[in-house]
């Protein structure tokens, strides 16, 4: 299997979001890129090169900060369910515990793809729903009250088809 992980890339200037992700289309390594809104602007999944990072990835001037997350682990919904709302939920794990999480958390409805993860957050899901709002109450009342799990950021995804 070959190494890949998540990166969360943070843009500098909001006019480079969209010059960003045309370029990040390109690239062979990105296997497939989602703009979001919270804790960064764009989650790309990618190969990983001899490096940490793609140097594609790295050399994007517009870039001000990445979070890289290699993947260990990944279950994704086949064929993908269609949602309306997705986001990426990115989930403060202790150590010892991420693969007892991630085994929890790929199980549970409306979890699209969840990973098991190196670095920051432990697990990453993707979740869908009819709305944001049911996204947020599915991850208060069901993923934060799981044993394990310190923390849960998120990232609603914006669809930017057709720009």
């Amino acid at each position: 299997m070959e190494a890949t992980a998540y990166v969360l890339a943070s843009i500098s200037n909001g006019d480079q979001l969209l010059p960003s992700i045309e370029f990040l289309a390109r690239c062979p390594d990105v296997l497939e890129w989602r703009a979001v809104e919270g804790l960064g602007n764009i989650m790309i999944r990618a190969r990983m090169g001899s490096s940490s990072l793609p140097a594609t990835v790295q050399s994007l001037d517009a870039i001000s900060e990445l979070r890289v997350m290699q993947i260990v682990e990944s279950d994704r919904k086949n064929p993908p369910v269609a949602s309306i709302a997705e986001a990426f939920a990115l989930l403060e794990v202790e150590e010892e515990h991420r693969g007892e999480v991630f085994n929890a958390v790929k199980q549970l409805q409306g979890v699209l793809d969840c990973s098991r993860t190196t670095g920051e957050y432990g697990v990453i899901a993707l979740i869908g729903d009819a709305s944001f709002d049911g996204i947020e109450q599915f991850i208060a009342g069901t993923i934060r009250p799981l044993a394990h799990v310190q923390r849960v950021r998120h990232c609603d995804v914006i669809n930017l088809q057709g720009f």
